[in-house]
């Protein structure tokens, strides 16, 4: 099978020059970029800060995105890297520079994992992802190379064409079959008494039908890569984070709905909480 092609063409790159950023730095440079690809690099400060001191933090911010705009071209020398300075709340800005810059993706660094600050504020990744349409790629790891043992997380309908999209937008060439996962779930399961066989007849037509759906999504893609479809029954959350760990996945890639609180109080977000608890890069697609 032929290589994938090299798709993604605009990327927002924001950076506050921590390790966890630099982790992204090295990721976007070995994704599958097109020649000419505008890799955006954005340090945003503070509000407020006083005259002499923002004009020191402004100062070495731009020394910061210099630094970084020299290794990229050395590294990847078709790619076009422009640099900013914003002022402000970080997640409201990186949203509206993405929407501006009609950007493709935005990556995102990890800073450590803090179980407590996670669960009731939200990581800087949840947060722009709570405000943006981009998709979104949180970097968990070390970057070797390509991804080569991708995930990707799908629900059985029409979404799932979108998240398989975006999947490819941060892989190469793939050495085998990409693992494509739906956790299905028995609709009124807990709260509707069946006798044992009914049950397993329902359960096993539920895994019937989403077994045949990701079925039809990967003959749709077939000609840009292959794919392995995986059902699994039981909570989506657990589910994938186990698959993942199984596989020993470097990328994740999954679906969020809605930008909307009322859709995480209600529905909750298993995206979010992969993003929050995943130990291998997240790509988070918007649906």
């Amino acid at each position: 099978m032929a290589a994938l092609p090299a798709l993604l063409s605009n990327v927002l790159l924001p950076t506050d020059f921590s390790a966890g950023a630099k982790l992204a730095f090295d990721r976007v440079l070995a994704l599958p970029l097109a020649d000419g690809a505008k890799v955006s690099l954005v340090h945003v400060l503070p509000k407020d800060i006083p005259g002499t001191l923002k004009k020191k933090a402004v100062d070495e911010a731009e020394r910061g995105l210099q630094a970084l705009v020299d290794e990229g071209r050395r590294r990847r020398p078709t790619a076009r890297f422009t640099t900013s300075v914003l002022e402000g709340p970080a997640a409201q800005l990186l949203a509206k520079r993405a929407l501006v810059q009609d950007a493709e993706l935005i990556c995102l660094g990890r800073h450590g994992r803090r179980p407590v600050a996670d669960l009731f504020v939200g990581t800087t990744a949840v947060k722009v992802l709570r405000k943006t349409d981009a998709p979104v790629l949180v970097v968990n790891g070390p970057v070797t190379g390509r991804y080569q043992r991708p995930l990707v997380a799908v629900e059985a309908h029409a979404s799932a064409a979108a998240v398989l999209k975006t999947a490819l937008l941060a892989l190469d060439a793939q050495p085998g079959p990409i693992a494509l996962l739906h956790a299905a779930a028995v609709p009124f399961e807990d709260f509707v008494v069946l006798a044992d066989g009914t049950r397993r007849a329902y359960r096993e037509s539920v895994v019937k039908r989403a077994a045949k759906a990701l079925e039809v999504l990967a003959r749709k893609y077939a000609k840009r890569a292959t794919f392995e479809p995986l059902v699994r029954l039981g909570d989506a959350r657990l589910i994938i984070q186990e698959e993942a760990t199984t596989r020993q996945a470097d990328l994740l890639v999954i679906g969020s709905h809605a930008k909307r609180p009322v859709d995480r109080l209600i529905l909750g977000s298993v995206s979010e909480w992969v993003t929050t608890h995943s130990a291998c890069d997240v790509l988070v697609a918007r649906l």
